[in-house]
């Protein structure tokens, strides 16, 4: 990961808090969304993952793992995957990767709806 020059830190601060706030459904996914429009794919690919990481690490190591980290997981692997994919020369569609990822985030931990008229199943993970 690249050096933070202060402006560079402070959008990276704004950019995480938007991403605790999708996933605690405080914003929705268009407003996330608009903090990364100018960021590179892989910028965006290591902050979402660390992101992930940050509260997979908050978790207590004693305590059994939240119902969530299913989902937190599977959206770390998906997130990993991409970043490889990007790093061996892919070229995705960008904002459409970060509407997905920031998406899936916020119905996977926000419990955010996406217009689905069947609840999902305690446990389920979409995709």
């Amino acid at each position: 990961m690249q050096l933070f020059t202060q402006g560079d830190a402070d959008a990276f601060a704004v950019r995480h808090r938007a991403l605790v706030a999708l996933a605690t459904n405080q914003i929705s996914v268009p407003q996330a969304a608009a903090l990364w429009k100018d960021i590179e794919a892989e910028q965006f690919l290591e902050q979402f993952a660390s992101f992930l990481q940050q509260l997979l690490l908050a978790q207590p190591a004693a305590q059994a793992p939240k119902k969530d980290t299913k989902a937190v997981f599977y959206l770390l692997d998906e997130a990993n995957r991409l970043l490889l994919a990007l790093r061996a020369g892919a070229n995705p569609n960008r904002q459409l990767m970060v509407d997905v990822l920031l998406a899936k985030l916020h119905t996977q931990l926000g419990n955010g709806q996406l217009g689905d008229n069947i609840p999902p199943q305690p446990g389920e993970i979409r995709a």
